[in-house]
């Protein structure tokens, strides 16, 4: 792993940088490092994340998610950049933070400038992981930046802790907090940011032993500055102003997140943590909405309290629409996996009917890659949704949908909601 790398010599003479930054404080490497940063001019950076989940020596990781920004030269009001990622474009201007989806090219949400425009997007889209983000972005003194990367909002600081051996013409830092460490890898000599390796030990609710990593590559191209300028520029003309960034998303039956997965649903037959077996061909007739999910997932514990609230919402309508939390890629004690999970739901008073994927023969049958990710089967066996992530939003979209398939025959809907 990244702070496990050993400086490899030909030689007994230590490189004159090395020496120099072996006699430096964690701190003051981190600075360097976040100064050489944003000295840099306008530069295109395309960055890949996988996330890994490991226990018992086991690790299950995700496919490669790739973001591409754009950095150009600092405005009047501070950094500027575009950010590409997961379908969205978001152009960090001098008089504001502006918002767009592939889903609607007609429309944009207007976010206000701060001086730092990392925490107005992960307000507006409750989550921004990528470091190098905070890194390039903030207008905060260095010794301030590690406030900003604890993405979850924990409180826990990360700290400036040690300095990992690293290879000539490269500095490291790590940072710690009493749950979370991060690694950060810079080339010298460019100022670039090559990786980062982010780990959080012992999430909430997760199995003891469970370690969260995702690790971010970077790959740097320098720009010219007119070509920084032009990145930036944003043309509202024609077009409509919005005031959710949910609201630039399409309904939930016209998302895709790439899986290639649509048609007729594959099968599906899982225990419930009462041993009863739950067959999803047996629910022909009925809309059903499946959730992937594990209790080491952050997203997943925010979506199932809002889950329950909407199948508690059809039920008292006598809706035909069943509601199933499938459990995938749970990691501890197989033994103790049933009662583990059964604590969780009570703690919660949550009483969806849960179902274990104990061998991950369903993950796989659904492509279930990361997590939480929603699907939707009309009551003919067809999926016609399915959607990845939580965010504002997530529940409206989702209730559309459902919605669309409730339509009687003669046209007309569902009674309206109490």
């Amino acid at each position: 792993m990244a702070w496990a790398w050993t400086a490899v010599l030909a030689c007994c003479v230590v490189p004159v940088g090395v020496a120099a930054e072996a006699r430096q404080s964690p701190a003051s490497v981190f600075r360097d490092m976040v100064v050489a940063l944003r000295d840099l001019g306008p530069s295109r950076v395309e960055s890949t994340q996988v996330l890994e989940a490991s226990s018992d020596g086991r690790v299950q990781s995700s496919r490669p998610l790739e973001s591409v920004y754009v950095f150009a030269s600092d405005g009047n009001t501070g950094p500027r950049a575009v950010l590409r990622l997961k379908g969205y474009r978001v152009t960090v201007a001098d008089e504001a933070v502006f918002v767009e989806h592939a889903d609607m090219d007609d429309g944009y949400v207007r976010l206000p400038r701060t001086s730092q425009p990392v925490r107005t997007l992960r307000d507006a889209f409750r989550s921004l992981p990528d470091p190098l983000l905070v890194l390039k972005m903030s207008d905060a003194d260095p010794a301030r930046v590690p406030v900003d990367l604890d993405e979850r909002g924990s409180g826990e600081r990360l700290v400036p802790a040690s300095i990992p051996t690293s290879v000539a013409g490269r500095r490291q830092v790590l940072l710690e907090s009493p749950t979370s460490r991060l690694e950060l890898v810079q080339e010298v000599e460019t100022g670039h940011i090559i990786e980062a390796v982010l780990d959080h030990r012992g999430p909430p609710n997760a199995p003891e032993g469970v370690t969260i990593r995702s690790t971010w590559t970077y790959v740097w191209d320098a720009l010219e500055p007119e070509e920084g300028e032009a990145a930036v520029e944003f043309h509202r003309r024609g077009r409509h102003r919005l005031d959710d960034v949910a609201a630039l998303r399409a309904p939930l039956s016209a998302q895709d997140d790439g899986s290639g997965r649509s048609g007729a649903a594959p099968p599906l037959g899982l225990e419930t943590l009462d041993g009863e077996m739950v067959r999803l061909s047996k629910l022909t007739g009925r809309v059903v909405v499946l959730d992937f999910w594990a209790t080491w997932c952050g997203p997943c514990r925010r979506s199932l309290p809002a889950m329950q609230e909407l199948a508690e919402e059809y039920e008292r309508e006598q809706a035909k629409v069943e509601f199933l939390a499938v459990n995938v890629m749970e990691r501890g004690d197989p033994g103790t996996l049933t009662e583990r999970i059964r604590r969780f739901m009570t703690s919660r008073e949550l009483d969806l009917t849960v179902l274990m994927d104990r061998t991950g023969v369903a993950a796989k049958a659904w492509n279930i890659d990361a997590i939480p990710v929603t699907v939707v089967v009309d009551s003919e066996g067809m999926i016609v949704g399915r959607f990845r992530g939580f965010q504002s939003g997530s529940i409206e979209e989702l209730r559309r949908t459902i919605d669309a398939l409730l339509v009687e025959p003669d046209g007309s809907i569902r009674d309206e909601r109490p």
